[in-house]
């Protein structure tokens, strides 16, 4: 008789680290912060002033912080567990192969927030160069970025950490300057520029935007390719998450500050950089901020995306072909996917709100799959957490964390609702249903071929 495979093959503990590997805690970081910087504080700008007016910095601080509680579960994981393919083997650890076949096949929706740093470019474009066609300016970009990903990942990592160093002292510049020039009044949290939409409109304005300041999440899919995993990626994910806390409300404090407010609602930061810089200066925030953080976004996020959905291919739950990869490792079916959505959705509509809250309905409903497998491993798979990063959190703290986690998702998902117009709810909800439908197909018609022990979690 064949011995019968586990559903997930797990790895004896490797107690040493693995210098080979290409990324280190720093190029985890600035991957990290590359996941977050273009589709939230650059893109959503102009959405935040409208909704909230003044506040708005305020509501990117909240949103910083809701969007952390979205991802804690994630980053308490890993520390315990390297995970081949982030969620998707997360799902399939805590949850089993039929819910993991479920999330392998919505995963699909998990990708629309990346149109979102694809809508942003041509914004910024056509800013530095009037007439300039902004749309195909944004494609080009972005087929250049999955181009990069299908090369080697230390090459992936130099091109990123190069951006994101690059953007840092453009980020800087506008902080600097804008902090010299605030107007008087900027605390006056009595004005009517302040919460003009009540506190309906901070709320709508937090929930819209805390989905893309979770966006850094997807670096727990690089457990592989990270020298120490444990260790290095819940500390990247932490340390990105105070950085983030403490830039956004600050960029958007001197965005929405620094001029009349009627030359600011409903504006992206280049009005406020163009009165504040020099025009040489200028010119290099717009290409090194704005457009420089869309490119690290895309692709930080091509790279953290692309293995879930990778993973589910080679376990069989999607085609086999989706996870075929070059001769550099890099799955190029399933990049080309991720491509067709950070364009497609832009071709229909440039309104980046109107992503990032379709994005919000999906990801809120898809990311319960993890989140309810998150609460599972400490008791599911014991030694994975007594020699993990937090061993000693004793267990009733972790599941009032993950109790309190588990609320926030839920609430997002609600909020997320009342945002969108019938149609978008109901399209929403019902894509989700069909794919749910073909993932169960899938699996009665080819269950017997679809091996999950290839997946595979790692205590190294």
């Amino acid at each position: 008789m064949n011995e019968q495979k586990p559903e997930v093959q797990i790895h004896p503990l490797e107690p040493t680290p693995h210098p080979e590997r290409p990324l280190g805690l720093m190029a985890l970081v600035t991957i990290a912060l590359g996941n977050v910087f273009s589709s939230s504080v650059y893109a959503l700008q102009a959405p935040t002033s409208a909704m909230t007016g003044r506040s708005a910095w305020l509501a990117f601080g909240l949103a910083v912080i809701v969007g952390f509680l979205t991802i804690l579960p994630n980053l308490l994981v890993s520390g315990a567990v390297s995970f081949k393919g982030g969620d998707f083997s997360l799902v399939q650890l805590g949850l089993g192969k039929r819910a993991s076949g479920i999330f392998a096949w919505n995963f699909i929706l998990m990708c629309i927030g990346i149109a979102i740093s694809t809508s942003a470019i041509s914004g910024y474009v056509t800013t530095l160069w009037p007439g300039a066609p902004g749309k195909v300016i944004a494609i080009i970009v972005t087929v250049l970025i999955f181009l990069l990903n299908i090369s080697p990942v230390k090459a992936i990592s130099k091109a990123q950490n190069i951006m994101f160093y690059l953007l840092c002292l453009a980020t800087a510049a506008y902080i600097i300057y804008g902090l010299f020039n605030i107007r008087p009044g900027a605390f006056d949290f009595s004005a009517g520029n302040y919460f003009p939409n009540g506190g309906r409109g901070f709320i709508q304005a937090t929930t819209t935007f805390c989905v893309t300041t979770g966006f850094y999440v997807q670096v727990y899919a690089l457990a592989l390719q990270a020298k120490n995993p444990r260790k290095h990626i819940p500390k990247s994910m932490l340390i990105t998450a105070v950085i983030i806390l403490f830039l956004y409300p600050l960029m958007t404090f001197v965005n929405v500050n620094t001029l009349p407010w009627e030359q600011t609602v409903g504006q992206t930061m280049v009005g406020t950089a163009s009165s504040l810089l020099p025009t040489g200066l200028f010119i290099f925030f717009i290409i090194c901020g704005p457009i420089l953080a869309t490119a690290t976004t895309l692709n930080a996020g091509f790279l953290g995306l692309s293995k879930p959905f990778a993973s589910s291919a080679e376990s069989g739950w999607l085609p086999k072909v989706v996870g075929k990869k070059n001769r550099f490792g890099a799955p190029y079916v399933t990049l080309s996917i991720l491509l067709a959505a950070a364009v497609i959705p832009y071709l229909f509509t440039d309104n980046v709100s109107v992503i990032a809250n379709q994005t919000v309905l999906v990801q809120s409903l898809i990311k319960l799959f993890p989140l309810v497998a998150a609460w599972r491993i400490p008791t599911k798979y014991p030694e994975f957490w007594k020699t993990g990063l937090f061993r000693k959190m004793p267990l009733p703290v972790f599941y009032i964390i993950m109790g309190v986690c588990t609320a926030v998702q839920l609430a997002l998902f609600i909020s997320s609702m009342t945002n969108l117009t019938t149609a978008q709810v109901v399209i929403g909800l019902g894509l989700f249903v069909v794919l749910s439908a073909i993932a169960v197909i899938w699996n009665a018609v080819k269950g017997k071929e679809i091996d999950t022990s290839i997946d595979y979690a790692s205590m190294s």
